[in-house]
């Protein structure tokens, strides 16, 4: 340390110990989000979980009902098996003359509520399916069928089987 108190002639205690908070800052938050779930233990589990589609046509549930597996867009694995589907009118909000927002079925189109089970893995704080996604309420997933190709699937409910 010179005279100034600066360290290497460069550096002075304060910007020193500054430097040192950020890292300790830095290192702690990676630690925090990363560090339990690269250590967590997962277990194999069978999964269900409800999706929701919206705005499909009549063809597009009638292809769901056939059922089969599902596989994810991105890897093209296995992501599951579809086991159940169910469709009710597709709903949107729409302004009426005087001006009020109802909500009215649209002509047509259906919004299909999908069960599928996979043989995952099971966390404290994270749920994979047969093709190691992330499966989590509110999540969206893409995945195919033989007969149907779905990018918009919003996952309503979650629960493991055994």
């Amino acid at each position: 340390m010179d005279k100034n108190g600066k360290l290497l002639g460069k550096l002075n205690i304060i910007d020193l110990l500054a430097l040192l908070v950020v890292i300790v800052l830095v290192g702690g938050g990676f630690y925090r989000f990363y560090g339990k779930m690269a250590a967590e233990t997962s277990t194999p589990a069978t999964i269900e979980y409800v999706m929701e589609v919206n705005n499909i046509r009549q063809f597009t549930v009638d292809a769901l009902q056939r059922k089969g597996d599902i596989f994810t867009q991105k890897t093209k694995l296995n992501g599951g098996t579809i086991i159940n589907v169910e469709s009710v009118p597709y709903v949107q909000a729409a302004t009426m003359p005087n001006g009020t927002v109802v909500k009215a079925e649209v002509p047509d189109r259906y919004t299909a509520y999908v069960t599928v089970r996979t043989e995952g893995r099971s966390g404290e704080r994270v749920y994979l399916d047969s093709s190691n996604t992330e499966i989590y309420v509110g999540g969206n997933l893409a995945w195919d069928t033989k007969w149907v190709q779905l990018s918009e699937c919003s996952v309503k409910s979650l629960q493991v089987i055994k």
